[in-house]
């Protein structure tokens, strides 16, 4: 009589598979909690500050610095060959910081921002997808604080005590805050010296929860690149995003935020499929040349303080000899308003051209459904840049960073196989 037992096929252990090398896990908190980390990070210290401890510089220095080691050791361990470029591109740019570093001695605080960008990129490029639901939850905290600080400056005032903060973990603030400046509570830039151009909102610039309204700005700016990519399809969604993008904008009192999201908003309105991301190679190029004519012209005359800011990128660099601009032999008296300069200053010129290159995601990937998003970019860091470098801070670096590092792999929706 035959053997009716079902033959056995011995299976493999799970212990024994080995793992998927790079690939993340089904659900990407860890990508979650840097994002939202750093840009929450002033936020959350300005209300323990007001509220349970004195909170000084060293704590805001050591906080950032686990947050950008959390990222590092979530890059570390999904590294991939996907990488590869960007690390390569990331190494050139740290040989001209070193040629930096001997002219004019090596500076933590300058090093660590110029490749903070870098680094979140490539949190952003092995990430599976990007926290679409985390960022909604971001933005509609973003717009709370500013509501609030619209409507009541003095319930804002009570909750984050910002002016109190930023003395406390600043110092050049410190240094130049007024009596005047500590009754009005709010930080020292809330009141613009050329006018507000958007005063029909609020009665002075808003900064909400990044405590200052230029960051506030930037993140309406990579907010609307954000929406763009979420709701391309959907010209209702993207409007209406865009529109409180522009509103985020205004209450900040940013031209340049302004102008941006608009020229974001054309940008979409072009097929991707026209676009290449080799474009983003020559936007720095055309908007520096661009700034140049504008201030030699003296085209910007009508928009408040635009041609002053504008001049210390521009006279400075003007006032220099060639050589020495080449080698970043620059005066380092007003860097806090130039961060073309500042860059030039710690990398040579060189530097900060593979710099922008860099921060503009074209040696991330490329950005296969996504080819406008280096244009956005590029235009967004060329352009604030020219301002000033604030641009290169956690509170918004962490959130462009990952979203530019995940659109440039061609991963930014969540697979299907995620609930």
């Amino acid at each position: 009589m035959p053997d009716l037992k079902p033959e056995y096929t011995p299976q493999p252990s799970r212990l024994l598979t080995p793992p998927i090398v790079g690939v993340p896990p089904k659900r990407d908190y860890a990508t979650s909690v840097v994002m939202l980390g750093g840009a929450l990070l002033n936020a959350i210290l300005a209300i323990l500050n007001a509220w349970a401890f004195q909170v000084t510089g060293n704590i805001l220095i050591g906080i950032q610095a686990t947050i950008t080691v959390a990222a590092l050791m979530i890059v570390f361990k999904r590294a991939t060959i996907e990488l590869l470029p960007l690390v390569i591109s990331t190494g050139v740019l740290g040989a001209f910081l070193t040629i930096g570093a001997i002219n004019h001695g090596f500076s933590v605080r300058d090093t660590n921002d110029i490749l903070l960008i870098p680094v979140f990129l490539a949190v952003g490029v092995t990430s599976r997808y990007f926290p679409k639901r985390q960022f909604i939850y971001l933005f509609s905290m973003v717009y709370g604080s500013a509501i609030l600080e619209v409507v009541s400056a003095s319930g804002y005032k009570a909750l984050f005590s910002p002016l109190s903060y930023l003395v406390s973990t600043r110092a050049w603030i410190s240094e130049v805050v007024t009596k005047a400046n500590m009754e009005q509570g709010l930080y020292i830039g809330s009141d613009r010296g050329g006018g507000l151009i958007f005063s029909f909102i609020a009665n002075h610039r808003i900064g909400g929860l990044f405590l200052e309204p230029l960051s506030m700005s930037y993140f309406a700016i990579i907010s609307a690149m954000i929406f763009i990519t979420m709701y391309r399809a959907n010209s209702f969604k993207l409007n209406f995003s865009i529109l409180m993008c522009l509103l985020l904008a205004m209450v900040s009192d940013s031209r340049l935020g302004v102008g941006l999201i608009v020229v974001f908003r054309i940008i979409a309105f072009i097929p991707e499929p026209m676009w290449s991301r080799r474009i983003a190679y020559f936007v720095p190029a055309v908007i520096l040349f661009s700034a140049y004519l504008f201030y030699s012209f003296q085209i910007a005359n009508g928009l408040g303080d635009t041609m002053s800011r504008l001049s210390v990128t521009i006279a400075e660099t003007n006032r220099n000899p060639l050589p020495e601009l080449i080698l970043g032999n620059i005066a380092t008296d007003q860097f806090g308003d130039s961060g073309i300069l500042r860059i030039i200053y710690y990398s040579t010129i060189a530097g900060c051209l593979i710099a922008l290159a860099i921060f503009s995601g074209i040696t991330a990937g490329k950005f296969k459904g996504y080819s406008y998003v280096p244009t956005m970019a590029a235009i967004y860091i060329t352009s604030s840049a020219l301002f000033g470098g604030a641009f290169m801070s956690i509170k918004t670096v962490a959130l462009f960073g990952i979203y530019v590092g995940v659109t440039a792999n061609g991963r930014f929706e969540k697979p299907d196989n995620i609930i």
